[in-house]
């Protein structure tokens, strides 16, 4: 990319000089940084207006939308190309102008028009109710078949409440923080139940919020080593600040 301005790069290269091609430059940068915040700003508000008429969901898929992420990498990408693009650039007796590089400055430009475009036409109709409706539920069967068709005749793990009371003896396996269950390893508990030869009762699912010392299981019997069995099935239970529809259909 580092290519001086004697080189000749045809009637669509850039052929000026230092002043002029910083100019060039700190408009590209400028302008992408101002496309860029004013962009995501105004489409949060319309998104914060969908979410409180319909589903929060359409937060946190925008965030995982493939197109809204790309967006932003080309945005971001083509700013710091022209910044590194700008610091090269010298002038005075020994002027130097990476010619083919602001060129290439210019061209990323004109993706970034493109792309802010095409933006506008995949938001417009992201926050429609109808293609909501139909994200959520493309969502939910996917992880439908993938949490209860892992394995034939296995429906998840059973939910010990109604008549269900805690074992007279054993260990009480409580959570060392507060946060929404969004996954639970259930192989990794199986191992730990066989390695310390116990039986776990489990007593939150998917979805469940706990609260940090609330139990969220029970080894039965006199298992040894505790403390390492305690920190194993907090391990498998994922905690985080947010339901996920990973292992939670409902």
């Amino acid at each position: 990319w580092v290519v001086a301005t004697d080189v000749e790069l045809g009637t669509w290269g850039y052929g000026g000089g230092a002043d002029s091609a910083r100019q060039v430059l700190a408009t590209i940068a400028g302008s992408i940084m101002t496309v860029t915040g004013v962009t995501f700003s105004i489409t949060m508000v319309a998104l914060v207006l969908a979410a409180g008429q319909y589903t929060p969901r359409v937060l946190r898929n925008f965030v995982r939308d493939r197109v809204n992420q790309t967006v932003l990498g080309v945005f971001v990408g083509t700013f710091l190309f022209t910044l590194l693009v700008l610091r090269a650039i010298r002038a005075g007796d020994d002027a130097f102008v990476p010619a083919l590089a602001v060129t290439a400055s210019i061209a990323l430009a004109v993706v970034s028009l493109g792309f802010f475009l095409y933006f506008l036409h995949h938001m417009a109709n992201a926050i429609q109710v109808s293609n909501i409706i139909r994200n959520v539920a493309r969502e939910t069967h996917a992880e439908i078949d993938r949490t209860f068709e892992q394995a034939a005749g296995f429906t998840g793990l059973p939910l010990l409440r109604g008549g269900w009371q805690p074992p007279t003896s054993g260990l009480r396996v409580a959570a060392d923080k507060e946060g929404y269950v969004t996954r639970i390893a259930t192989d990794a508990l199986i191992a730990t139940a066989r390695a310390h030869a116990t039986a776990l009762d489990v007593v939150v699912v998917p979805g469940d919020f706990v609260s940090r010392g609330e139990a969220v299981a029970f080894a039965r019997g006199n298992p040894g080593e505790r403390a390492r069995l305690a920190d194993q099935v907090r391990e498998a239970l994922h905690l985080d600040s947010h339901r996920s529809i990973s292992q939670d259909p409902l």
